[in-house]
């Protein structure tokens, strides 16, 4: 209780002034008395709690009923001789003193019940939030002392930063593990529900043409901004650590896939074999099984190093492929190549400029009238249409950034439908 309590206080203490003169234009000096007073007394109240439990909890209720009589009795005699004098001042003043007898006497008598000195059981609470509370006072008056104007943003704003700052201080510096534990928890549950909430509304509103526009064109804007190796690596692990093929290549749509790529290396091959051949995002080695028949030397890549593990794993007896991590987005390729192959793993590239290095990546390390084979997904919203998708380079639009290239020449093209519509492009440089 002291925990919530405290910050709640002292900023309701320190921004009186301020808070009366927003609320109640012209308020008095009175008024800003009164409600500091009553700060107090919440704090002083709460600052008893613990001990009010131990009370009770013992089954000491004869004790508890008459410090809570007491209490109340000073309280109205206090409040009815200082009236006369402070009027409504007299009164918090009253409120106050009484609840400091009971918070006083409710410490002392749970000091005796468990058999602790009065400091001590206050001390814990006292080690833990002094340093979140001078923080967040520093802070408070630093706010109170550089702007003197009321106004309910200047409020809100000082207010919300003084509470951000205790937690904080109280987390970095007084929480204990278990404290610790029950603020991710919280954190974990409050995400979930927010991010529930958004799925929910993003429903909702995508039913209305233009709210639909505008929330597409904001999450690829978010894709384009958040894409980073670290991102793409994180979530492939993810998708390879819960379950073995989560891309679902043993599909029958997929294996269809893997037959017209396949179709278009035995094209370039051309009834011989590539000396050097490089596949890009190789993933767990299913289309490297087609791919190795037709390459002296083969070099499957990919981001995963559980889809390199499972790879290795499930190829095991092929003798001229090598396996190695590889990214794609920054690494360089020392080796020249007489094939390349590239499907479904460009499309997941969201920032142009970091595309169009991968462009250049592979184009350097293709030799002069080696082949390409590239293959990515149509954008389920069709994207490919739209200015947005243009500009990003988004689905089928990353085989046209190649085939647009006057280093390339175009050999063969093809739109599917697989598990989705998918589109291959073979391209040759031109020597």
């Amino acid at each position: 209780m002291l925990l919530f309590a405290l910050p709640l206080c002292l900023a309701l203490f320190v921004l009186a002034p301020t808070l009366l003169a927003t609320w109640i234009k012209g308020s008095s000096t009175d008024a800003v008395r009164v409600l500091q007073l009553m700060s107090l007394a919440v704090l002083l109240d709460s600052a008893a709690t613990g001990s009010i439990q131990v009370v009770w909890g013992y089954g000491k209720i004869r004790s508890a009923l008459q410090i809570t009589l007491l209490s109340a009795a000073i309280g109205v005699v206090t409040a009815a001789s200082l009236v006369p004098m402070f009027t409504a001042i007299g009164a918090a003043a009253g409120i106050t003193i009484g609840v400091a007898f009971s918070s006083i006497l409710f410490i002392y008598s749970a000091s005796r019940t468990s058999q602790l000195r009065p400091i001590q059981v206050l001390a814990s609470a006292i080690r833990s939030l002094f340093l979140p509370a001078i923080v967040e006072l520093v802070f408070l008056l630093s706010c109170v002392s550089m702007i003197h104007r009321a106004g309910w943003s200047f409020l809100i704003l000082c207010a919300s930063v003084a509470l951000m700052l205790y937690a904080a201080a109280f987390y970095a510096w007084s929480a204990s593990p278990v404290e610790k534990k029950i603020v991710a928890g919280a954190f974990v549950s409050s995400s979930r529900g927010l991010y529930s909430f958004y799925g929910n509304l993003r429903i909702l509103l995508e039913r209305f043409p233009p709210f639909r526009i505008a929330i597409r064109y904001a999450v690829e804007m978010k894709d384009t901004l958040v894409d980073s190796s670290e991102r793409d690596r994180k979530a492939v692990e993810r998708l390879y650590t819960s379950k073995e093929d989560p891309f679902g290549f043993n599909r029958e749509l997929e294996r269809f896939r893997f037959q017209r790529a396949s179709a278009y290396v035995q094209r370039a091959a051309n009834h011989s074999r590539f000396v050097h051949a490089l596949e890009i995002g190789c993933a767990e080695g299913m289309f490297t099984r087609t791919l190795a028949p037709w390459c002296e030397s083969l070099l499957a890549v990919d981001l995963s190093p559980i889809a390199i593990s499972r790879a290795r794993r499930n190829c095991a007896d092929l003798t001229n492929v090598k396996f190695a991590e590889w990214d794609v987005r920054k690494d360089s390729l020392d080796d020249k190549f007489d094939l390349i192959v590239a499907t479904g793993v460009l499309e997941y590239i969201f920032r142009p400029s970091t595309l169009r290095s991968a462009k250049e990546r592979i184009t350097t390390a293709l030799r002069p009238g080696g082949y390409l084979l590239l293959g990515n997904t149509e954008n389920v919203h069709r994207l490919e249409s739209t200015w947005i998708g243009k500009k990003l380079i988004r689905g089928t639009l990353v085989n046209d950034l190649f085939a647009n290239d006057p280093r390339y020449e175009l050999i063969d093209s093809s739109l599917d439908q697989c598990v989705c519509p998918f589109a291959h492009v073979l391209l040759r440089r031109r020597s």
